[in-house]
């Protein structure tokens, strides 16, 4: 499911839906930190963090609809 295997899970439309969706304090919640997927939810408003690392894993992101 990365961006580059699957982009269409990652498309400016796709995350422009979510926050449309989302009310207010709504928050969308993923693994990724690509730089592209970052750049793509703070053009659309999410306030960005870094989510901590979990086993062998990275941390994700958690984005958040002020």
């Amino acid at each position: 499911f990365a961006p580059r295997k699957v982009p269409e899970l990652w498309s400016w439309q796709l995350f422009s839906a979510y926050f449309d969706a989302l009310k207010p304090n709504g928050a969308l919640l993923t693994y990724s930190r690509h730089p592209d997927v970052l750049t793509q939810l703070e053009a659309l408003g999410f306030m960005l963090e870094r989510t901590p690392a979990l086993g062998g894993k990275r941390g994700g992101t958690f984005a958040l609809k002020p």
